[in-house]
């Protein structure tokens, strides 16, 4: 057994050549680009295809939220971003402060030192902000962004809450 260990170990050596490593494992996605979408990743269709397509209604109350969301965001009024904010996001917000790299006690301070921070990025998105697919199910929903300034799809979602829906993170993200 020693004897065929080392002669394995020896017929890989002095080629020069890379091996591929049996403890690594290489994934590659297939990527689509699309006009309404952008660049997407197989992963993507988690967000994609969430739930179920909306009806006009709830279409237009996700994206109202969301442009008044990001108005507040431009201003930097982390005050009344964070009145619009699901309360479990309100709270994660200053609970994980530092993965944004500000600090703060509370959601209104936490959230104007975001906004401050990335204010160059949200202005020149919101100019092209565009949302192009909105999901729902349950009381989640998804809303699918693209602006120019970024070649990919990105993430946004709401929580329904009584009556009225709810920010459901603090900024957009890629799709994961």
């Amino acid at each position: 057994m020693i004897v065929s260990l080392c002669m394995g170990i020896a017929a890989c050596g002095g080629s020069g050549h890379a091996k591929p490593r049996p403890d690594r494992l290489v994934v590659q996605e297939s990527t689509t680009i699309s006009p309404e979408l952008g660049a997407t990743d197989e992963d993507d269709s988690t967000i994609l295809n969430f739930g179920h397509a909306v009806s006009p209604r709830v279409e237009s109350e996700l994206k109202a939220l969301t442009k008044r969301y990001y108005a507040l965001a431009l201003a930097g009024n982390g005050a009344k971003a964070c009145s619009m904010l699901y309360s479990a996001t309100a709270t994660e917000v200053v609970v994980e402060q530092d993965d944004w790299g500000v600090s703060g006690k509370t959601c209104p301070v936490v959230m104007s030192k975001i906004f401050q921070q990335r204010h160059r990025q949200i202005a020149a998105e919101l100019r092209s902000f565009n949302v192009v697919r909105v999901r729902t199910d349950g009381l989640s929903g998804y809303l699918v962004v693209r602006t120019p300034v970024s070649p990919v799809a990105r993430e946004f979602s709401a929580r329904r809450v009584g009556h009225a829906w709810k920010v459901g993170q603090p900024l957009d993200r890629q799709m994961r």
